[in-house]
């Protein structure tokens, strides 16, 4: 570590993310901060670490965790704790130390002399009584828990609480090691944990610490977007790209990452910031929105505009079900219209010609009669899907998903869904509730990546990553009483599970 200034700052972070967002993590971290700066990545206790990432850099650790970490107990805590002890042996002159999570991204470079001084103008005080805790947030549970608050006084000889968030905690070295000199006694804490009361410890006991035990001085180098959907909700990134080009006007200068990214460099908000190239250009619109320079502005807007327009002219699609019907068969499948009761059943459709499995109903249980039919065919290029469904007068409840594979496995999965610009108002709902699985029992809302509109259709492009190359996956169309939906399916035509 040439260089490295003496107190350096270790930063931990707790990785149970696929492989193909680990070095472009790692990458990132190292874009944004200088020899000041360490990570400590620890991964899940077992999983194999690929000995080439241990060469990206000597200022990046990866460890394996010692125990399995959980949501909601001291897990997480511990975890980063663990963390701690490992930079003791192995980065012994640091001086701070933070805490990050793994859906939180680095966007603009660290500045350490920032954070040293919001940290020396930080004064947190426990003005909880552990005996009259509000009765919101976790607070709410923790008042529940006599053994957990017994412990606290008895042990840590703690009386009153305060709250903070771990990601981007920053404190002194000194402040991190009461609570690392006290990992048996956190252990006991969490052993109070029930699952009905769920308490994460690192979100109600590090500040608490800090503030009954230690300075009382810490601050945060990540900005939480608390206010917006949060990822149960979406399931992507609630980061925009105007947070990043007014960060200078908006956020203090210690403030250098932000949550919630989408843990996956398929992500548009989560690529931008850990490719190289694109780093670069958001730093320099960056600079020119905070100097108010519209020219500089008016020529990289051209630009990606005259990139996009290229690029969208080289793009290549096929049907949907390209893969689904042999040389000379009829191109085309449907379901006539019938009536059935959605009891939460799966229902085959291979009468309609697809492959076996490509094709199935998975209805909720509402126990509604529903009249539903649809017609599959290929057309002009792209796979229409013309979907029925009329049911109860006045209930607009889901009632399940029709499910279609394209056969063909790999990582990546795209789709790409087209809507004539007259049915967007009437179909844009549905379009924006598809479901995306490759396990039948586990159904999460697709992941939308972008819209693109022109003068006939609005194009909705879905792009999944897959936990197997060799995995297949279904896109879920809902099913709605009284929806008529016609839309065109497409994926990509250059072999991309292939290339993948």
């Amino acid at each position: 570590m040439d260089n490295a200034p003496a107190g350096r700052v270790v930063f931990s972070q707790l990785f149970n993310e696929s492989e193909t967002f680990l070095q472009p993590c790692i990458e990132t971290f190292l874009a944004y901060t200088g020899p000041e700066s360490v990570l400590v990545l620890n991964l899940p206790q077992g999983r194999a670490i690929d000995p080439a990432l241990h060469a990206l850099s000597d200022r990046v650790f990866l460890i394996n965790g010692g125990f399995q970490r959980r949501l909601w107990d001291h897990t997480i805590l511990a975890g980063h704790l663990e963390s701690f002890g490992f930079a003791l042996e192995h980065v012994p002159d640091f001086s701070h130390f933070s805490a990050l999570a793994s859906n939180s991204l680095m966007v603009r470079r660290f500045d350490l002399p920032a954070a040293l001084s919001a940290l020396a103008a930080s004064h947190n005080e426990t003005r909880l009584d552990l005996e009259d805790l509000p009765k919101e947030w976790h607070w709410r549970f923790v008042r529940q828990m006599p053994e957990y608050i017994g412990l606290l006084k008895r042990e840590w000889g703690i009386t009153h609480a305060t709250s903070n968030q771990i990601e981007g905690l920053f404190a002194a070295r000194s402040d991190w090691a009461l609570l690392h000199d006290r990992l048996d006694a956190l252990a006991r804490l969490g052993a109070t944990m029930r699952p009905d009361l769920p308490v994460p410890i690192e979100e109600v006991l590090p500040g608490t610490c800090f503030a009954s035990l230690g300075s009382g001085r810490y601050t945060y180098v990540c900005h939480v977007f608390w206010d917006r959907q949060v990822p149960s909700q979406s399931r992507s990134s609630n980061v925009d790209f105007a947070d990043i080009l007014t960060m200078a006007q908006h956020f203090p200068p210690h403030i250098c990452a932000f949550k919630w990214f989408e843990r996956s460099p398929q992500a548009i908000e989560t690529a931008a910031v850990v490719q190289p190239w694109s780093r670069a250009l958001l730093a320099e619109l960056a600079d020119a929105v905070a100097a108010g320079d519209q020219d500089r502005m008016l020529v990289q807007r051209g630009l990606l505009e005259r990139l996009a327009a290229t690029l969208r002219a080289r793009e290549a699609w096929r049907p949907f079900t390209a893969r689904w019907w042999g040389q000379g068969a009829s191109r085309s499948g449907s379901l006539p219209d019938q009536v059935i009761e959605a009891t939460g059943q799966k229902l085959p459709l291979e009468d309609i010609g697809a492959p076996a499995g490509a094709a199935f109903l998975m209805m909720e249980k509402t126990g509604a009669k529903l009249r539903l039919g649809f017609d599959i065919t290929e057309d002009g290029g792209a796979t229409r899907l013309r979907l029925r469904c009329a049911g109860p007068a006045g209930d607009g409840a889901l009632q399940g998903f029709l499910y279609l594979d394209p056969q063909v496995p790999g990582r990546l999965r795209t789709l790409r869904v087209r809507l004539a610009q007259a049915r967007v108002a009437a179909e844009e709902e549905a379009v924006r509730a598809f479901r995306f699985t490759a396990d039948t029992g586990y159904c999460p809302p697709a992941r939308l990546r972008f819209t693109f509109d022109t003068a006939t259709h609005r194009a909705y492009h879905f792009r999944e990553e897959g936990w197997h190359p060799t995995e297949i996956g279904w896109y879920g169309i809902p099913i709605l009483p009284g929806m008529e939906l016609d839309l065109l399916l497409e994926m990509p035509a250059d072999g991309e599970a292939a290339a993948s």
